[in-house]
């Protein structure tokens, strides 16, 4: 009888210690089969951020199913607890809502913007040299975009719409002049839309370029978890890790090397929510010499 107590009291033990050492889930919103290059990024970019131990001794990383899920805000799904981590540019509203991890997601890209254009404006775009000659293009941008409201703050007009297959047709349309999108993202968007509009075309020797980047967030209830990725950000960054997935990956790697933008001309814009952190990171890529 001693020894069928000693027995249960052993389990018990290893059952408490066992559940005592459970690592706390961290959801991230995943991704579908057919999922953009971007989304795919992000869940290799979290799981280079798992390989560290402040993070994969601690958490356990779990992608839940996006569908039911995409349509909707991710900063909405942060606050609901769905998702733990939420990507996403910067923006005062949010910087305010939630904590943001000081390192730019990808290395501050996103305020580097190459536009589409039609084939027969060429011309016309190559003359653009200043701000002034910037503003007699028409932008199409995303409906609740920061880059919309960037645009306009410099004195752009923009054509708001609701996704990017119809600011590719009104383009097409000349409906707008221009479609500015983020230099890593243009290049494997425009094979599938030049399927549909043939005429459209990038030209990369214009870059409209202002400080915009996108972070990693998490509620302000988990700062141990931010301390956490903050540090672990640091350290694939300082390993070199980070930098051979920007290299390496199909949303990033066709920006290097870097000194095919040493001949492009940069058009600096104004961005009215100024984000302090950008080029202070470590990580920050400076296409253009512009501090």
């Amino acid at each position: 009888m001693q020894s069928v107590f000693r027995c249960f009291t052993i389990v018990v033990v290893l059952f408490v210690c066992g559940f005592a050492s459970a690592k706390q889930p961290v959801k991230i919103l995943g991704h579908a089969e057919n999922a953009h290059t971007g989304q795919l990024f992000f869940s290799e970019f979290m799981n280079l951020l798992w390989r560290e131990p402040e993070l994969s001794d601690h958490y356990q990383l779990l992608e839940i199913a996006e569908d039911g899920y995409r349509k909707q805000k991710l900063e909405v799904l942060l606050r609901r607890k769905v998702i733990d981590i939420n990507w996403a540019g910067a923006k005062k509203q949010l910087n305010n809502q939630a904590i943001k991890i000081p390192l730019p997601v990808v290395g501050g890209l996103l305020g580097y913007r190459i536009a589409l254009i039609r084939s027969e404006d060429a011309g016309r775009f190559a003359g653009i040299a200043s701000l002034d000659d910037l503003k007699a293009f028409r932008a199409c941008q995303g409906k609740t975009w920061l880059d919309a409201d960037i645009l306009e703050y410099n004195g752009i007009a923009v054509a708001r719409v609701s996704n990017n297959q119809s600011m590719v047709k009104m383009l097409f349309q000349g409906r707008c002049d221009m479609f500015p999108r983020g230099i890593h993202e243009v290049v494997s968007e425009l094979a599938n839309y030049q399927r549909t509009f043939p005429s459209v075309m990038m030209d990369k020797s214009l870059v409209i370029q202002y400080d915009f980047a996108s972070y990693l967030y998490v509620r302000h209830s988990d700062a141990l978890l931010a301390e956490r990725l903050t540090t672990a950000f640091r350290r694939v960054i300082h390993n070199g890790s980070y930098r051979r997935l920007l290299e390496e990956h199909d949303y990033t790697k066709h920006i290097f090397p870097l000194s095919q933008w040493e001949t492009a001309r940069f058009i600096y814009l104004q961005n009215p929510e100024h984000d302090t952190d950008l080029k202070a990171s470590p990580n920050y890529l400076n296409l253009s010499g512009h501090k």
